[in-house]
């Protein structure tokens, strides 16, 4: 059995809030692990609007909670930590995230936060990211079993890792404000006919009429707005996954017998974690087992893809990450509620905007401090651009296979490239790039059949040169990337990559001087098209050792410098403007602040020596730190 699965399900258990990673410790004595450390007793919760009570069920914390809590902090852990205390705390994490998880039930409960179908497609997608996530793992682990290499698509996923769960960063949609221009009057009788309309209430009369006197006494504006923003998801259908992410059933038919074997690895590998996993009851493990077995049914006689798809509907799926996902989706309805009438003033806004624009006038006065933070590219918003040093590039990387990366190599290390140098190496690169294919994304995985390089670069010229506008260009070039590329770095950076302006300047050779931060295809690229293009152009191809690079100029700055302005767009293509990003910054610190105050005063009582709702298993805690300290 892999680690892999093992680390994956005994993370899942984890209370939400203490969910970080997987634990690096290895879980080889169930009955020891199994002790519990902590009870937290049933604690009512009151709804005082409508006398309703909620009691969540008795919680048992385990000690294998308590390791996982202190291997995801072991990197705070220094020489003077004194390991009690930081056991202790960990130990109160899980059980303030509990105390947390409760309210957020009876929050469900009480029909304080809307959950719908919205929730239900979102809880789905995390269970299907999960097995396709392994599904790449057992392939990659088959072809070096056989001494090939795993797939590009690893690679990129390895790279992109901290991206989520996907291979690749998926788009975060913005929606225009629906309801920026409604009176408080209009908004209060749209939320009464949503609530009127809603069938979570059923015949709940007197639930509905005391969502309406909240809504009319109690809500914000703000809160209103998020309110039917909420009902507005759950306008969706039930998600299922496409055909196309069927293991097995698209594709070459090497591809599709390797996904099929990778498929029925996935169901041994989880019997064999069901039969060891000491945390299952007996009749949970009779459950899954037998799920496991009609799953094989369904393989051997419907097909394996089949299988796949009948497997996010699994007892198993919920109880691995079904639930956790949901548990996680419902704090942060929780946090929405409590805090929907937290809000910021316009002046709140100018006061942030004023503070950021003189910290950044003073930081990039030095113009190497500039130029390391726009090389990080973790400054968001850059208010400040002090001079003409840098300008700015985004691209789209269609990689080169493991395949044609391989035979690059290998003419790196031969005759040829010593008898004909770079030029021999640059001719080698652009032959090799020529047999590119890749694939279109869709929803942060590869979708459909592979596509010529030669037929995504012919997309992405007609798609910005039939642009008519400078914002159409920029947004259009932006959901390129996501369609097609595969650097993980390029995601989120709202102007791309900063480049060093070196002003035509030659070097020894005669040749232009680059920026030698990255590969020399690349800057020779940028340079060009920053000398003769205009914002909004994009380049030819650009071929590096990692594959082809299209590059798009998104932008210039005077010799003079630039500050942006509070009311300005930060590109062309922005949907907000500076006040937009700062509000909602702000406004985010705030939300923050407000529910860490409402989860402390919420908690607080329970965590003392003397709360009689959670009961500590003090020597089995005093044990476990003992092992800590090797003594």
């Amino acid at each position: 059995m892999r680690k892999k699965i093992v680390c994956l399900v005994l993370c899942a258990v984890m209370s939400v809030t203490v969910l970080t990673g997987c634990s690096l410790f290895v879980y080889n004595q169930g009955r020891d692990y199994n002790q519990v450390v902590a009870v937290i007793d049933p604690i009512p919760v009151y709804d005082n609007a409508s006398g309703q009570t909620y009691t969540p069920e008795r919680r048992e914390i385990k000690k294998y909670e308590l390791i996982n809590a202190v291997n995801n902090q072991s990197s705070n852990i220094t020489a003077e930590t004194d390991i009690a205390k930081f056991v202790d705390d960990c130990l109160n994490s899980i059980i303030i995230s509990q105390l947390v998880l409760n309210e957020a039930k009876a929050a469900r409960a009480f029909n304080q936060i809307t959950w719908g179908q919205y929730q239900e497609n979102e809880i789905k997608k995390g269970i299907f990211s999960t097995i396709d996530n392994e599904l790449k793992s057992i392939k990659n682990e088959i072809l070096e079993g056989r001494g090939q290499a795993g797939t590009n698509e690893t690679r990129v996923e390895e790279a992109a890792a901290a991206a989520g769960n996907t291979t690749y960063q998926t788009k975060e949609e913005t929606l225009v404000g629906r309801y920026d221009h409604y009176t408080r009057a209009e908004l209060i009788e749209e939320a009464e006919g949503r609530i009127d309309a809603d069938n979570g209430f059923r015949d709940d009369a007197a639930g509905r009429e005391t969502l309406k006197v909240r809504v009319r006494e109690d809500y914000s504006n703000r809160k209103i707005v998020k309110l039917l923003e909420n009902y507005d998801k759950q306008n969706v259908e039930k998600w299922t996954p496409s055909e196309l992410r069927y293991p097995g059933l698209y594709g070459t038919p090497e591809a599709k017998s390797l996904e099929k074997e990778a498929m029925l690895q996935f169901l041994n590998e989880l019997e064999t974690m069901f039969d060891d996993d000491f945390r299952l009851t007996k009749q949970q493990k009779k459950d899954f087992l037998q799920e496991l077995k009609n799953l094989r049914k369904t393989a051997d006689t419907t097909g394996v893809p089949y299988a796949y798809a009948a497997m996010g509907d699994t007892a198993f799926m919920d109880y691995l990450v079904g639930e956790n996902y949901k548990n996680s989706l419902m704090i942060q309805l929780l946090q929405e509620s409590i805090t929907d009438s937290v809000d910021v003033t316009d002046s709140d806004v100018q006061g942030y905007y004023d503070a950021l624009l003189t910290e950044q006038r003073g930081k990039y006065a030095a113009s190497s401090a500039y130029e390391s933070d726009m090389s990080g590219g973790t400054v968001d918003p850059v208010l400040v651009f002090p001079n003409d040093n840098l300008y700015f590039v985004k691209q789209i990387l269609i990689p080169f296979s493991d395949e044609l990366t391989a035979e690059l190599n290998a003419y790196k290390a031969s005759p040829a490239y010593g008898r004909d140098g770079e030029a021999g190496l640059k001719a080698k690169k652009a032959e090799l790039a020529k047999k590119i294919t890749s694939y279109e994304h869709r929803d942060g995985e590869d979708y459909g059949n592979a596509k010529t390089i030669q037929d995504i670069s012919a997309e992405i010229t007609r798609v910005i040169n039939g642009a008519n506008s400078l914002y159409a260009k920029e947004r259009a070039f932006d959901d390129l990337v996501y369609k097609y590329n595969t650097d993980p770095g390029i995601f989120g950076r709202t102007y791309g990559y900063s480049v060093k302006n070196t002003r035509g300047e030659l070097d020894n050779d005669g040749k232009p001087v680059l920026d030698t931060q990255y590969m020399a295809e690349f800057s020779d690229a940028a340079r060009a098209l920053f000398e003769s293009g205009e914002i909004g152009d994009i380049s030819p191809w650009a071929v590096t050792d990692y594959g082809v690079h299209i590059l798009y100029l998104s932008k210039r700055v005077s010799a003079a410098g630039e500050e942006l302005a509070l009311s300005a767009y930060e590109t062309p293509a922005a949907y907000k403007t500076v006040f937009d990003k700062l509000s909602e910054k702000k406004l985010n610190e705030r939300i923050n602040a407000e529910f860490k105050r409402w989860e402390q005063e919420k908690t607080e009582p329970y965590l003392g020596e003397n709360a009689e709702k959670v009961t500590r298993k003090t020597k089995v805690v005093e044990a476990y730190v003992k092992e800590l300290k090797g003594e």
